[in-house]
């Protein structure tokens, strides 16, 4: 494992095992460019947490995926230019999980 000065420092000021365990699992995961692993591996979280907080990532990802697909180019275009009830509903339905 590579050498952490947060862990270090952690150490120094005798904190809890658990967070000079983290430093280093955090130095190392920075290390190897790997920040996944960082947000895969909560510490201190119970399961329930993790189980939510995927969830709503999810969901996140949900509706930033219709915003990539919603052709503003489409009927929803009059040639007025855009109808704002029309939007207001389109924005409704894609914030919709």
């Amino acid at each position: 494992m590579a050498s952490s000065h947060a862990a270090a420092c952690a150490r120094l000021f005798d904190l809890h095992e658990k967070v000079v365990q983290r430093a280093s699992f955090v130095t190392e995961a920075l290390n190897n460019f790997d920040i996944e692993a960082i947000l895969r591996d909560p510490v201190g979280e119970d399961e329930e947490v993790i189980t939510a907080q995927e969830k709503e990532w999810q969901e996140n990802e949900t509706i930033a995926k219709r915003f990539v697909d919603w052709d503003l180019d489409s009927s929803e275009v009059g040639g007025d230019g855009y109808d704002v009830e029309e939007l207001k509903a389109r924005l409704i339905e894609l914030l919709d999980v």
